[in-house]
């Protein structure tokens, strides 16, 4: 409301306009309601007040200077008439700019995946929104200048000293740039051609970087360790980590929750580091998250080692987890039938990709890569159970027996029944020699031991298969720094296309975060240029004139200027999420045009001329 007293000049009046913002809300709300849209950060958080007010104030300040310029009281019949003609002054510019506002926020409602579900509550709470304040800008406000609105005193021109301020500059400005056209537009084209280069510059990612304020380790131990020797070193590994001076608190998940909402091996654990924060903090000595982790996987490695660390951070894990099964910046698959190939692929595509720049590491996915792991192989050996007379069947169940445990019987409790199972004790498992002395009984009587007629051998053997769709695939993690995603992608796809050569019959697929971000700006690239093409076609239509339109058309590129601008000087590489910002953008940068061209239009038509 200060805003608008400040820039209106007239208290009325902008308590008119600030009624715009709570009518357009409350119809949103309704129509949230409607659409079973959630109130949450990202469909009440996107919404800007100021697209709200925009045709509440064209169409307020529009009468309210007819009503400066006026000289004498007017009758209330005549004022009524001379209320609906400044409206209708505005009316179609206005609605013709609040309605491609709207019609921008379209390809968002086409977004599919994690994009579409982030997205779609925002362009439907806008939409809604942007649509009541139509309704109120062009039913409302009107009616309430009619019945309340009068010039203050004095014509209002010493009241409005903050646009008499702002005219008082803009005014010299204007006369040295009409008096150069050439130069200016010369300098507007430098601005997009510029801009343009710029963003051809620029990485981009799916989803901007957030700090979230506190870090995620999760650490990778072999496939084939036990639960107690995984939880003996997390104990030892959050003991480490709680000595930083920077952490707050420490605590671990090892293995799947009853809840199975997670689910994953005992080698694997999420260690999540809670910093200290605000007056906290500042006893210790200031030092980033990214130099902070450093240290902590230093320090693990050399007090903890035979585990893989990985960091993170809580739902930026989370949020990889849904968009691929992944938590890696980027992840490849190479799909294949042959797992001793898929192994062999899986390790020429790490050597590859660790040489490209911004490949911080680089290795098999902790969740669904193909593993290898020392297994004791046990293969009957047929001659010399045929020689022996004896039946395959006799030693199958006593490699069963021994290893895996047989049911022999059942034990009741009250309304519960536990099996009896009958195995080798756990110690003795693990010695290939008391596996190899296990006696097996011969048919005539007497035993025989069993490495007689089983050969046994130790090697590795691959214990973690992944298939997507029934296909075997080889994942490869890959952790980014300092590199935007999609330009990581477009140079490893070159090597990996040189340098690797897939057989006949395999594979390969990129996923993680750049699978949506791709799948977003091809829905994007289609539907934008549609979209745009739809707006030049309204305006020619609205000015019948196609260098009017044509006039309005070019503010979209001079208004994404200064944003393409900003984002390079911070260092932010373009996301789906600045895309929507842009498509807000054109929105707001036609509707600005269009008010201003309409405008001038009506001075040339009540005789003043150009230059006036």
């Amino acid at each position: 409301v200060a805003v608008l007293l400040l820039i209106l000049g007239n208290i009325r009046a902008a308590l008119f306009v600030s009624l715009a913002i709570p009518l357009s809300m409350l119809f949103g709300a309704v129509g949230m309601r409607w659409m079973n849209v959630s109130a949450s950060l990202m469909s009440l958080g996107a919404i800007d007040f100021g697209l709200l007010v925009d045709g509440a104030v064209v169409m307020i300040e529009n009468t309210l200077r007819r009503l400066e310029e006026h000289k004498g009281e007017l009758r209330p019949q005549d004022r009524l008439a001379f209320i609906l003609d400044s409206a209708v002054e505005v009316v179609k510019p206005v609605t013709l700019g609040l309605a491609i506002i709207m019609l921008v926020y379209v390809p968002i409602l086409t977004l599919e995946g994690i994009e579409g579900k982030l997205y779609h509550p925002m362009a439907i709470t806008v939409l809604i929104a942007l649509g009541a304040s139509l309704l109120v800008a062009v039913l409302l406000m009107p009616v309430l200048a009619y019945l309340f609105l009068t010039p203050p005193h004095g014509g209002g021109k010493e009241e409005k000293w903050v646009y008499q301020r702002l005219h008082n500059i803009y005014e010299p400005v204007l006369s040295a740039s009409l008096k150069r056209p050439i130069l200016i537009s010369a300098t507007g084209v430098i601005l997009i051609v510029s801009a343009f280069l710029v963003y051809r510059r620029m990485g981009t990612d799916f989803m901007p970087p957030l700090d979230e304020g506190d870090l995620l380790v999760n650490m990778t131990r072999d496939s084939d360790i036990g639960v107690d020797a995984s939880l003996e070193m997390q104990k030892k590994s959050d003991k480490i980590i709680a000595r930083f001076g920077e952490v707050e608190h420490v605590f671990s998940r090892v293995g799947t929750a009853e809840s199975a909402t997670d689910p994953m091996g005992v080698h694997l654990s999420d260690t999540f580091v809670i910093l200290k924060k605000g007056k906290d903090s500042q006893n210790n000595e200031h030092k980033s998250k990214e130099d902070l982790y450093a240290e902590i996987k230093k320090a693990l490695e050399h007090e903890a080692p035979g585990q893989a660390i990985n960091e993170t951070q809580p739902i930026e894990m989370r949020f990889g987890e849904i968009l691929e099964g992944s938590r890696a910046d980027v992840t490849l698959r190479i799909y294949g039938k042959e797992l001793p190939v898929l192994i062999e692929l899986l390790e020429k595509s790490i050597a590859i990709l660790e040489e490209i720049p911004g490949a911080e590491e680089v290795e098999m996915d902790a969740l669904t890569a193909l593993r290898k792991s020392p297994v004791l192989s046990a293969r009957p050996n047929y001659s010399a159970i045929a020689r022996y007379c004896m039946n395959i069947h006799q030693v199958n169940d006593l490699l069963q027996s021994a290893m895996g445990g047989k049911e022999v019987g059942s034990f009741y409790e009250e309304q519960w029944r536990f099996h009896i199972v009958m195995r080798v004790e756990e110690k003795h498992r693990e010695n290939i020699d008391t596996i190899k002395s296990l006696p097996v009984g011969l048919p005539d009587g007497g035993t025989i031991p069993l490495h007689k007629v089983v050969d046994f051998q130790n090697r590795d053997e691959v214990t973690t298969i992944a298939h997507d769709y029934t296909q075997r695939y080889a994942a490869v993690a890959v952790f980014l720094s300092g590199r935007d995603i999609a330009g990581f992608v477009q140079e490893a796809r070159q090597k990996i296309g040189h340098e690797l050569r897939l057989p006949e019959g395999y594979s390969l697929s990129w996923g993680g975060q750049f699978k949506n971000l791709e799948r977003a700006q091809n829905k994007l690239a289609f539907l934008v240029p549609l979209i745009l093409a739809g707006i030049f076609l309204i305006l020619w239509w609205a000015f019948e004139n196609f260098r009017l339109a044509l006039l309005v058309f070019a503010t979209i590129p001079l208004a994404m200027t200064g944003g393409v601008f900003f984002l390079a000087l911070r260092n932010i590489p373009m996301s789906v999420s600045a895309s929507i910002g842009f498509i807000a953008l054109i929105g707001i940068a036609i509707l600005n045009g269009m008010v201003l061209v309409t405008f001038f239009n009506q001075l040339r038509a009540s005789g003043m001329a150009p230059e006036k």
